[in-house]
């Protein structure tokens, strides 16, 4: 009876490595795959978009990561949900890499009446505004240039 009990196991466990070992041979993971964000926004394309309004946040951090501009901001709030959008007017700043100027913009900064301090972080596609003629640019907020991010293409296989 107990050899019946360690055979059964033994069946099980060599069953469940099978399974495992054929289901990664089906779908390979991708090399470039990006990072996943509940919240990914497009960087919206506009050309005639007016001057960017003074930000009332704080930017924390600004980072290129796989295809994914990564913001960290803070502002005051916390009793309602916040929404930002990211601007990018189509035109290259004239260099070697290429710069994107970018504007973010805090669309409902007025309407929280909490003043806690609220630390968020955005994620933006930047896949939309590769400079075409590169494998790489940087990415400047626009509100203070010093901001930037170094974004390398990466190269399907």
């Amino acid at each position: 009876m107990r050899y019946l009990f360690f055979l059964f196991i033994a069946i099980g466990l060599f069953a469940c490595k099978t399974t495992e070992k054929s289901r990664s041979e089906e779908q390979p993971k991708k090399k470039h795959e990006k990072p996943y964000y509940v919240n990914m926004k497009d960087i919206i394309i506009d050309p005639n978009r007016g001057p960017a309004p003074e930000p009332d946040f704080e930017m924390v951090s600004w980072t290129a990561n796989r295809g994914v501009l990564e913001v960290i901001v803070t502002y005051a709030g916390g009793c309602e949900e916040h929404v930002f959008n990211a601007y990018f007017s189509g035109m290259w700043l004239k260099s070697q890499p290429a710069q994107a100027m970018i504007e973010i913009e805090h669309l409902n900064p007025k309407n929280d009446p909490c003043r806690s301090i609220v630390k968020d972080t955005l994620a933006f596609d930047l896949e939309p505004i590769q400079y075409p003629a590169a494998d790489e640019m940087f990415v400047k907020w626009s509100s203070d240039p010093l901001m930037q991010a170094r974004y390398k293409y990466e190269k399907e296989d």
